[in-house]
């Protein structure tokens, strides 16, 4: 298998494409052009679709190819800079589009990596994969959900209330903050089937959940679980999620 590394910087260079396509098929390619104004501009007139850029990848050789191993390199998008000796011989950052199996006639799994380099040292190491299956990981290379984040995480994005609140409008957030007094919460607004809401409850503050009030409307009430209204004093808090089958919020997890 062959790696083929393009580094192609033209000098206000524009490719303009009217239906065709230009193919590169070299043994090796390294043409190095700099300047202050060094770009690539691909110009492609459709009403449907933008420029393509594909690149394909084989085992063997260009008279004898084979198939294309698992976990090989097919498309790598790096960036190196200039360490102010010369520039660096391997990339700092990179995209990395590799197969995720053996090919064959019915089996083209791929992987996406996302890299980066952290300040004060020199070597690449991986921090997001989405994986054949669709899971995204962070910090982790083979994701086991969805969603898989190794280490810690915050959730960003807060919105704050105080007093009595009927059919509370989210503002596309996804935790609440309750501070100062006595607070009352009869609904949320907003929901769709598997949304989470974090509540936490300020200083000097508690909250008082309603169980299933009147005062929202339907699809916005809360279940609380506890066969009443359910109340979380100061550094307490809860986690709710929309239950779309019953059109409403369910609390999930709390601390008095």
């Amino acid at each position: 298998m062959k790696r083929l590394i393009f580094t192609i910087l033209f000098s206000s260079l524009s490719a303009f494409v009217f239906g065709q396509s230009i193919l590169l098929t070299p043994n090796a390619f390294n043409n190095t052009v700099s300047g202050p104004n060094v770009d690539i501009h691909l110009t492609k007139y459709s009403s449907t679709e933008g420029a393509y850029i594909i690149t394909r990848n084989a085992g063997g050789s260009s008279t004898s190819p084979s198939a294309t191993a698992n976990n090989c390199s097919m498309l790598f998008l790096g960036a190196r800079g200039y360490n102010g000796t010369g520039f660096n011989t391997s990339s700092s950052a990179a995209i990395i589009m590799k197969s995720s199996q053996e090919w064959t006639s019915t089996a083209f799994g791929t992987k996406i990596s996302f890299e980066t380099t952290t300040n004060n040292t020199v070597s690449r190491t991986a921090r997001m994969t989405i994986d054949h299956n669709g899971n995204v990981g962070i910090g982790t290379t083979s994701p086991d959900a969805k969603l898989e984040v190794a280490g810690t995480y915050a959730v960003s994005g807060k919105t704050t209330f105080t007093g009595t609140q009927h059919n509370y409008n989210l503002g596309g957030k996804s935790v609440i903050h309750v501070n100062g007094g006595a607070s009352l919460l009869t609904g949320i607004a907003g929901g769709s089937d598997g949304m989470i809401v974090h509540i936490y409850v300020g200083i000097n503050t508690d909250l008082t959940i309603a169980d299933q009030s009147t005062s929202s409307l339907a699809a916005n009430r809360i279940v609380t679980g506890h066969s009443g209204d359910m109340t979380i004093l100061s550094g307490g808090g809860a986690t709710l999620i929309y239950d779309g089958d019953v059109s409403s919020w369910r609390v999930i997890g709390w601390k008095p």
